[in-house]
Protein backbone atom coordinates (compact mmCIF):
# COMPACT_ATOMS: atom_id res chain seq x y z
CA UNK A 1 0.00 0.00 0.00
CA UNK A 2 1.60 3.47 -1.33
CA UNK A 3 2.03 5.52 1.70
CA UNK A 4 0.78 9.16 1.37
CA UNK A 5 2.52 12.14 2.88
CA UNK A 6 -0.29 15.14 4.18
CA UNK A 7 0.35 18.91 4.31
CA UNK A 8 -2.33 20.05 7.13
CA UNK A 9 -2.45 22.48 10.31
CA UNK A 10 -0.87 21.01 13.56
CA UNK A 11 -2.32 23.62 16.31
CA UNK A 12 0.64 24.48 18.71
CA UNK A 13 0.10 26.13 22.09
CA UNK A 14 1.44 29.93 22.02
CA UNK A 15 4.68 31.20 22.32
CA UNK A 16 3.44 34.23 23.86
CA UNK A 17 6.11 35.08 26.71
CA UNK A 18 2.75 35.85 29.66
CA UNK A 19 3.16 31.88 29.68
CA UNK A 20 6.54 32.23 31.34
CA UNK A 21 4.61 33.85 34.42
CA UNK A 22 2.00 32.71 34.11
CA UNK A 23 0.78 28.49 34.00
CA UNK A 24 -1.65 27.37 31.34
CA UNK A 25 -4.77 25.66 32.28
CA UNK A 26 -8.48 24.78 31.08
CA UNK A 27 -11.29 23.77 32.82
CA UNK A 28 -13.08 20.22 31.75
CA UNK A 29 -16.73 21.57 32.99
CA UNK A 30 -18.91 24.48 32.21
CA UNK A 31 -18.07 27.60 34.51
CA UNK A 32 -21.05 29.68 32.79
CA UNK A 33 -22.73 29.67 36.67
CA UNK A 34 -19.95 31.65 38.41
CA UNK A 35 -19.40 35.47 37.17
CA UNK A 36 -16.04 36.41 35.67
CA UNK A 37 -14.61 32.93 35.81
CA UNK A 38 -12.36 31.95 32.62
CA UNK A 39 -13.04 28.51 31.65
CA UNK A 40 -8.86 28.60 29.99
CA UNK A 41 -6.17 31.18 28.76
CA UNK A 42 -4.79 29.01 26.42
CA UNK A 43 -3.31 30.93 23.69
CA UNK A 44 -2.54 28.93 19.96
CA UNK A 45 -0.04 28.68 17.55
CA UNK A 46 -1.24 26.95 14.45
CA UNK A 47 1.26 25.78 11.97
CA UNK A 48 1.38 24.09 8.21
CA UNK A 49 3.50 21.20 8.61
CA UNK A 50 3.88 18.03 6.52
CA UNK A 51 2.49 15.07 8.40
CA UNK A 52 4.72 11.52 6.99
CA UNK A 53 2.96 8.62 6.92
CA UNK A 54 4.56 5.49 8.43
CA UNK A 55 3.57 3.52 5.54
CA UNK A 56 6.57 4.98 3.47
CA UNK A 57 8.69 6.10 6.65
CA UNK A 58 9.83 2.76 7.69
CA UNK A 59 9.25 1.37 11.35
CA UNK A 60 9.14 3.45 15.02
CA UNK A 61 9.92 2.29 18.22
CA UNK A 62 8.17 3.16 21.46
CA UNK A 63 11.77 3.76 23.03
CA UNK A 64 13.43 6.15 20.85
CA UNK A 65 10.88 7.82 19.07
CA UNK A 66 7.90 7.43 21.98
CA UNK A 67 5.50 5.29 19.47
CA UNK A 68 4.96 2.43 17.92
CA UNK A 69 2.52 0.86 15.24
CA UNK A 70 1.69 -3.03 16.07
CA UNK A 71 -0.68 -5.41 14.92
CA UNK A 72 -3.51 -6.23 17.01
CA UNK A 73 -7.01 -8.13 16.41
CA UNK A 74 -9.79 -7.80 18.80
CA UNK A 75 -12.79 -10.28 19.55
CA UNK A 76 -15.20 -7.48 20.17
CA UNK A 77 -18.00 -6.08 17.51
CA UNK A 78 -17.97 -1.79 16.56
CA UNK A 79 -21.52 -1.88 19.16
CA UNK A 80 -19.69 -4.02 22.04
CA UNK A 81 -17.52 -0.93 22.34
CA UNK A 82 -20.58 0.97 23.52
CA UNK A 83 -20.59 -1.74 27.07
CA UNK A 84 -18.61 -0.31 29.96
CA UNK A 85 -18.65 -3.78 31.51
CA UNK A 86 -17.62 -5.27 27.82
CA UNK A 87 -14.74 -3.11 27.74
CA UNK A 88 -13.47 -3.22 30.83
CA UNK A 89 -14.14 -7.42 31.11
CA UNK A 90 -13.23 -8.15 27.91
CA UNK A 91 -11.35 -5.78 25.99
CA UNK A 92 -9.03 -4.92 29.24
CA UNK A 93 -8.44 -8.51 29.22
CA UNK A 94 -7.23 -8.87 25.39
CA UNK A 95 -4.74 -5.39 26.13
CA UNK A 96 -3.19 -7.07 29.15
CA UNK A 97 -2.37 -10.02 26.95
CA UNK A 98 -1.49 -7.99 24.35
CA UNK A 99 1.03 -5.73 26.59
CA UNK A 100 2.68 -9.36 28.41
CA UNK A 101 3.15 -10.96 24.57
CA UNK A 102 4.39 -7.40 22.50
CA UNK A 103 6.26 -5.99 25.21
CA UNK A 104 7.43 -8.37 27.88
CA UNK A 105 9.57 -5.68 30.00
CA UNK A 106 6.64 -4.89 31.67
CA UNK A 107 5.69 -7.46 34.29
CA UNK A 108 2.46 -5.72 35.44
CA UNK A 109 0.03 -3.70 34.16
CA UNK A 110 -3.11 -1.56 35.76
CA UNK A 111 -5.51 0.13 34.19
CA UNK A 112 -6.44 3.78 34.57
CA UNK A 113 -8.86 4.74 32.04
CA UNK A 114 -10.30 4.51 28.85
CA UNK A 115 -11.75 7.00 26.36
CA UNK A 116 -13.96 6.75 22.95
CA UNK A 117 -14.38 9.33 20.66
CA UNK A 118 -16.42 9.88 17.97
CA UNK A 119 -16.26 12.46 15.62
CA UNK A 120 -19.66 15.02 15.59
CA UNK A 121 -20.48 15.69 11.84
CA UNK A 122 -20.66 19.25 13.00
CA UNK A 123 -16.96 19.32 14.76
CA UNK A 124 -14.86 21.69 14.19
CA UNK A 125 -17.45 23.80 12.94
CA UNK A 126 -19.30 24.12 16.14
CA UNK A 127 -16.97 24.35 18.67
CA UNK A 128 -18.58 23.75 22.29
CA UNK A 129 -21.75 21.90 20.92
CA UNK A 130 -23.40 19.21 22.89
CA UNK A 131 -22.38 15.51 21.49
CA UNK A 132 -22.49 12.51 22.91
CA UNK A 133 -18.78 11.30 22.77
CA UNK A 134 -15.66 13.04 23.10
CA UNK A 135 -14.52 14.46 19.82
CA UNK A 136 -10.99 14.45 18.60
CA UNK A 137 -8.06 16.67 20.30
CA UNK A 138 -6.51 18.84 17.75
CA UNK A 139 -3.69 20.91 20.50
CA UNK A 140 -0.41 18.39 20.90
CA UNK A 141 0.20 17.08 24.49
CA UNK A 142 1.47 14.33 26.77
CA UNK A 143 -1.64 13.38 28.64
CA UNK A 144 0.66 13.13 31.81
CA UNK A 145 3.18 14.57 33.74
CA UNK A 146 4.87 11.79 35.91
CA UNK A 147 3.37 13.57 39.24
CA UNK A 148 -0.17 13.51 37.71
CA UNK A 149 0.67 9.68 36.91
CA UNK A 150 1.49 8.56 40.06
CA UNK A 151 -2.12 10.62 41.45
CA UNK A 152 -4.48 9.28 38.60
CA UNK A 153 -2.99 5.43 39.12
CA UNK A 154 -3.72 5.66 42.92
CA UNK A 155 -6.94 7.01 42.60
CA UNK A 156 -7.40 4.04 39.77
CA UNK A 157 -6.25 1.32 41.89
CA UNK A 158 -8.72 2.33 44.60
CA UNK A 159 -11.52 1.32 43.00
CA UNK A 160 -10.18 -1.95 41.05
CA UNK A 161 -10.31 -5.18 42.54
CA UNK A 162 -8.98 -6.79 45.23
CA UNK A 163 -6.81 -9.46 42.72
CA UNK A 164 -5.39 -6.38 41.49
CA UNK A 165 -4.10 -5.34 45.05
CA UNK A 166 -1.82 -8.13 44.94
CA UNK A 167 0.05 -8.01 42.30
CA UNK A 168 4.06 -7.74 42.61
CA UNK A 169 5.76 -5.19 44.28
CA UNK A 170 2.10 -4.43 46.49
CA UNK A 171 1.47 -1.50 44.14
CA UNK A 172 -1.18 0.42 45.99
CA UNK A 173 0.98 0.60 49.32
CA UNK A 174 4.24 1.68 47.48
CA UNK A 175 2.44 4.47 44.84
CA UNK A 176 3.32 7.02 47.49
CA UNK A 177 6.79 6.32 47.06
CA UNK A 178 7.21 6.16 43.20
CA UNK A 179 8.71 9.67 43.37
CA UNK A 180 12.16 8.94 43.70
CA UNK A 181 11.87 7.29 47.31
CA UNK A 182 11.53 3.73 45.73
CA UNK A 183 12.94 1.80 42.90
CA UNK A 184 9.60 0.91 41.40
CA UNK A 185 9.10 2.09 37.94
CA UNK A 186 5.91 3.42 36.31
CA UNK A 187 5.30 4.19 32.89
CA UNK A 188 2.36 5.12 31.28
CA UNK A 189 1.03 3.61 27.99
CA UNK A 190 -1.53 4.51 25.97
CA UNK A 191 -3.21 1.66 23.57
CA UNK A 192 -5.00 3.87 20.42
CA UNK A 193 -6.96 1.88 18.14
CA UNK A 194 -9.95 2.65 15.25
CA UNK A 195 -13.46 1.13 15.87
CA UNK A 196 -14.23 1.60 12.09
CA UNK A 197 -11.76 1.52 9.00
CA UNK A 198 -10.07 2.07 7.08
CA UNK A 199 -9.68 5.11 8.41
CA UNK A 200 -8.28 8.93 7.17
CA UNK A 201 -10.77 11.12 8.67
CA UNK A 202 -9.24 13.40 11.36
CA UNK A 203 -6.66 10.81 12.05
CA UNK A 204 -3.75 10.97 15.10
CA UNK A 205 -0.57 12.37 14.39
CA UNK A 206 2.36 11.71 16.44
CA UNK A 207 5.60 13.66 16.88
CA UNK A 208 8.97 11.48 16.95
CA UNK A 209 10.52 12.23 19.91
CA UNK A 210 14.10 12.51 18.60
CA UNK A 211 12.84 15.80 16.58
CA UNK A 212 12.03 17.52 20.14
CA UNK A 213 13.66 19.69 22.65
CA UNK A 214 11.51 19.44 25.70
CA UNK A 215 13.35 22.00 27.25
CA UNK A 216 12.34 24.59 24.74
CA UNK A 217 9.46 23.40 23.45
CA UNK A 218 7.22 22.08 26.31
CA UNK A 219 5.16 23.40 29.25
CA UNK A 220 2.85 21.79 31.82
CA UNK A 221 -0.44 22.75 32.11
CA UNK A 222 -3.39 22.25 34.58
CA UNK A 223 -6.37 20.60 33.50
CA UNK A 224 -9.15 21.34 36.26
CA UNK A 225 -12.08 19.05 36.92
CA UNK A 226 -14.81 19.96 39.89
CA UNK A 227 -13.33 17.37 42.36
CA UNK A 228 -9.27 17.57 40.99
CA UNK A 229 -6.77 19.36 38.85
CA UNK A 230 -5.18 16.64 36.41
CA UNK A 231 -1.59 17.48 34.80
CA UNK A 232 -0.56 17.21 31.41
CA UNK A 233 2.18 18.85 28.80
CA UNK A 234 1.86 20.77 26.17
CA UNK A 235 4.23 21.48 22.95
CA UNK A 236 5.02 24.51 21.11
CA UNK A 237 6.16 25.00 17.85
CA UNK A 238 9.89 24.12 16.45
CA UNK A 239 10.93 23.44 12.98
CA UNK A 240 12.59 20.29 13.50
CA UNK A 241 9.28 18.51 14.84
CA UNK A 242 8.47 15.80 12.45
CA UNK A 243 5.11 14.53 12.71
CA UNK A 244 3.69 10.84 11.58
CA UNK A 245 0.09 9.06 10.61
CA UNK A 246 -1.09 6.07 8.97
CA UNK A 247 -3.01 6.23 5.73
CA UNK A 248 -6.13 4.02 5.66
CA UNK A 249 -5.53 2.92 9.20
CA UNK A 250 -7.67 -0.21 10.07
CA UNK A 251 -8.99 -1.71 12.86
CA UNK A 252 -5.99 -3.76 13.53
CA UNK A 253 -3.25 -1.43 13.12
CA UNK A 254 -3.05 -0.48 16.68
CA UNK A 255 -1.05 2.46 18.17
CA UNK A 256 0.80 2.18 21.56
CA UNK A 257 2.90 5.44 22.77
CA UNK A 258 4.68 6.49 26.03
CA UNK A 259 3.11 9.26 28.31
CA UNK A 260 5.15 9.65 31.17
CA UNK A 261 7.99 7.59 32.89
CA UNK A 262 8.64 8.65 36.99
CA UNK A 263 12.42 7.01 36.35
CA UNK A 264 13.40 9.39 33.79
CA UNK A 265 11.03 12.42 33.34
CA UNK A 266 13.18 12.64 29.46
CA UNK A 267 12.50 9.22 28.35
CA UNK A 268 10.63 9.10 24.84
CA UNK A 269 6.97 10.15 24.96
CA UNK A 270 5.11 10.92 22.46
CA UNK A 271 3.03 14.10 21.75
CA UNK A 272 -0.45 13.69 19.60
CA UNK A 273 -2.88 15.71 17.90
CA UNK A 274 -5.57 14.68 15.46
CA UNK A 275 -5.68 16.86 12.11
CA UNK A 276 -7.71 17.58 9.20
CA UNK A 277 -6.67 15.27 6.21
CA UNK A 278 -8.86 17.29 3.52
CA UNK A 279 -7.89 15.16 0.80
CA UNK A 280 -8.37 11.65 1.38
CA UNK A 281 -10.40 11.98 4.64
CA UNK A 282 -13.10 14.26 2.44
CA UNK A 283 -14.35 11.00 0.83
CA UNK A 284 -14.53 8.61 3.28
CA UNK A 285 -18.24 7.59 4.31
CA UNK A 286 -18.13 7.74 7.84
CA UNK A 287 -16.47 9.84 10.46
CA UNK A 288 -13.88 8.67 12.92
CA UNK A 289 -14.37 6.58 15.75
CA UNK A 290 -11.75 5.78 18.27
CA UNK A 291 -10.66 3.76 21.34
CA UNK A 292 -8.02 4.82 23.75
CA UNK A 293 -7.42 2.89 26.72
CA UNK A 294 -4.18 4.15 29.46
CA UNK A 295 -2.35 1.63 31.46
CA UNK A 296 0.30 1.95 34.12
CA UNK A 297 2.90 -0.40 33.33
CA UNK A 298 5.56 -1.56 35.94
CA UNK A 299 9.14 -3.11 34.84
Amino acid sequence: MAGRDVHSQIVYFSQNDKFKAEKPYTTAFSVADRPGAIPSNHDFDPRDMVIHDVRKHGHFDLNTAGFQFMKHNTSLTREDFDSIDIVEDRYYAEINDFVQKNLPQYSTVAFLEYEIRKRSEHFPQAPGAETTHAQPLTLPHVDYTPDHAVRRLEKALGGQHQELLEQPFEVLKQVHHLNGRTRLRLIILSIWRLLKGPNNDWPLALCDYRTVNPERDSLTNDILFREEAGENILLKYNGAHQWYYMSDQDVDDVIVFRNADTDSPNSARAWHASFINSGAGSGQSFVRESIEVRVAAFT
